[in-house]
């Protein structure tokens, strides 16, 4: 097969198929892969399918990869993850070493959360950096204000004022109650 878009799909999905069976051949296999979007995306296959299997250890895998897995494969992994069983995959994102990674790995977990049970995710909210924090406000008012806008209303008053933090909650709740 020629090189080119076809050619790379068709390797990802061999990876992705094989990550099903056996993870860890499937990985040895694609970092054998000579550089480019074919050995990025069998990774990226590769790592999503083991994470469906341990997620520590596909979300570990994860952070190997760099930054384009960071922006992808990991908050995949994280929504994944908190589906399955959130305080775990926030536990871990929590100890991440601050940067990107975290930033994503946790915005990520939070916002899945707050889809599932905004009422769990606003009591990890405390626990979050600050900068998660200001952007996960505003995810968990969200759903919270479909449901009760007062309830909402009354959440992001109790937020720390001297911060973002309340004011992209309130934000929330007032565009939802607009709507």
């Amino acid at each position: 097969m020629p090189p080119g878009e076809a050619r790379n799909q068709a390797i990802t999905n061999a990876a992705a198929t094989w990550a099903r069976e056996n993870p860890a051949k499937a990985l040895e296999w694609a970092r054998g892969l000579p550089p480019g979007d074919a050995r990025r995306s069998s990774l990226n296959e590769v790592g999503w399918m083991w994470s469906q299997e341990d997620a520590p250890a596909g979300a570990a895998f994860a952070l190997t990869l760099g930054a384009d897995a960071e922006a992808g494969l990991l908050p995949q992994i994280s929504q994944h993850w908190v589906g399955r069983d959130a305080a775990a995959a926030i536990a871990w994102g929590g100890q991440l070493p601050e940067g990107s990674a975290r930033d994503q790995f946790l915005a990520s977990a939070v916002g899945r959360m707050a889809q599932q049970d905004p009422k769990a995710a606003a009591a990890w909210l405390p626990q979050l950096p600050l900068a998660q924090q200001e952007a996960a406000a505003g995810q968990i008012a969200r759903p919270l204000a479909r449901s009760s806008p007062e309830v909402a209303a009354r959440w992001a008053a109790q937020l720390p004022e001297d911060s973002n933090v309340r004011g992209n909650a309130y934000g929330q709740v007032l565009a939802d109650y607009e709507n």
